[in-house]
């Protein structure tokens, strides 16, 4: 009974070992995937027929808002997570 939940704790903390080294990685590369996204996003809806219509307005400045969100909040986490 106790070598099964000394093999359990043990997957556990094997677990959330490989969980925080795949989040490190996974928060650099979705940062520069969102980055790239947002900037393409601005890029289109800058475009003179897009801005014709309303909506287009909303996009752009939610694009904008986006950018620096993550620009603001998930570059902090990368910087504090990599500088101990």
């Amino acid at each position: 009974m106790s070598n099964t939940t000394i093999d359990f704790t043990f997957i556990i903390a094997r677990t959330s070992e490989i969980l925080l080294i795949m989040d490190s990685y996974m928060i650099i590369i979705l940062y520069i995937i969102g980055s790239i996204g947002a900037i393409l996003n601005i890029f289109t809806f800058r475009q003179k027929q897009i801005r014709t219509n309303p909506c287009a307005t909303y996009f752009l400045s939610s694009s904008i808002i986006d950018l620096n969100i993550m620009h603001a909040f998930v570059l902090m986490q990368i910087i504090t997570r990599y500088n101990p």
